[in-house]
C-alpha cells in the first residue's frame, strides 16, 4: 500500500461538517463561518488559503479546539468535541495538538530548552524522558547546540526551528501553522519551509496551515481556499505525496 493510500485508509484527526461560526460585535452577527467541511488526515500536509477575512483563521481556532462551532459538528480523533467540556478540551490541546505562530511566542526569560520543554512539564512527562525528547526535537530542528540560548539571542529563522521543535516534541496528532513564515525573510522562510516538509515525510508529522505564503501554498498536498467564510475550492497541491 501506499503511503498516500496508508493516509487515506485511517480515521480523520479533524472533521468538521457542516460548520459555521458567528461572532457578536456589538448588535451586529457576524457569519465568520458558513456550512464548512473539512478532513484532516494522518500524515496530511494542507493549506487553508484565502484573502483576509476569508475565514481560515478562524477555522484554524476550531482545528485546535480553541473555539466552538455556533453550529456544526467539530470531531478530534473520533471524539465529538461539541459534547466535551472544557476540562476535556484543555487536555485534548494540550496533549495532542501542536501550535505554530507567526510571532513564535516563545517565552523570553527561559531557555531554548525550557521554551521546548515546557509542554511536557505540562504533560506530566518525567524528567529523564523530557530531557530525551527536547534533546531529540531540537537536534532535528538543527537547534542542538544552542539549548542554552534565550529567545533574544536567537535570529528569526531560529526562533521560529524552536517554535517547531515546541510544537512537536509531545508527538501530537495534529500541528497547526498560522502564518509561520510571515515573519520571515525569503530565505528563512524557505528554510523553515523544507524543516516542515521534512517532518512531515520522514516522521509522519500532521501539518494544517493558514497561509497567504504562495511557497507553503504550492508545498501543500491539499489547498482548502475559502472565501466570505465558505469552502471555495479543494484542490491537490503540487507537494510531494
Amino acid at each position: 500500500m501506499s503511503a498516500e493510500a496508508a493516509r487515506g485508509s485511517r480515521p480523520p484527526v479533524v472533521e468538521m461538517r457542516a460548520v459555521s461560526k458567528d461572532y457578536r460585535l456589538g448588535k451586529a452577527t457576524v457569519a465568520a463561518l458558513r456550512d464548512v467541511d473539512l478532513e484532516v488526515r494522518p500524515g496530511d500536509f494542507t493549506v487553508l488559503a484565502g484573502p483576509s477575512g476569508s475565514g481560515k483563521t478562524t477555522l484554524l481556532n476550531l482545528a485546535g479546539l480553541i473555539d466552538e462551532p455556533t453550529d456544526g459538528a467539530v470531531r478530534f480523533d473520533g471524539e465529538d468535541t461539541v459534547r466535551c467540556g472544557a476540562g476535556r478540551l484543555s487536555g485534548l490541546r494540550r496533549d495532542r495538538i501542536g501550535f505554530i505562530f507567526q510571532m513564535f511566542n516563545l517565552v523570553p526569560v527561559l531557555s531554548l530548552f525550557e521554551n521546548v520543554e515546557y509542554p511536557l512539564i505540562l504533560a506530566g512527562c518525567p524528567r529523564a524522558e523530557r530531557r530525551r525528547r527536547v534533546r531529540d526535537a531540537l537536534s532535528k530542528v538543527g537547534l542542538g547546540d544552542r539549548f542554552r540560548h534565550r529567545p533574544s539571542e536567537l535570529s528569526g529563522g531560529e526562533r521560529q526551528r524552536a517554535a517547531i521543535a515546541r510544537a512537536v516534541v509531545k508527538a501530537p496528532a495534529l500541528v497547526l501553522a498560522d502564518e509561520p513564515t510571515a515573519n520571515l525573510d525569503s530565505a528563512n522562510g524557505a528554510a523553515v519551509l523544507g524543516l516542515m516538509e521534512r517532518l512531515n515525510r520522514e516522521d509522519g508529522v500532521t501539518f494544517l496551515f493558514s497561509s497567504h505564503d504562495p511557497r507553503i501554498i504550492a508545498a501543500g498536498r491539499r489547498v482548502v481556499r475559502l472565501r466570505d467564510g465558505r469552502v471555495e475550492s479543494v484542490e491537490d497541491g503540487g507537494g510531494r505525496p
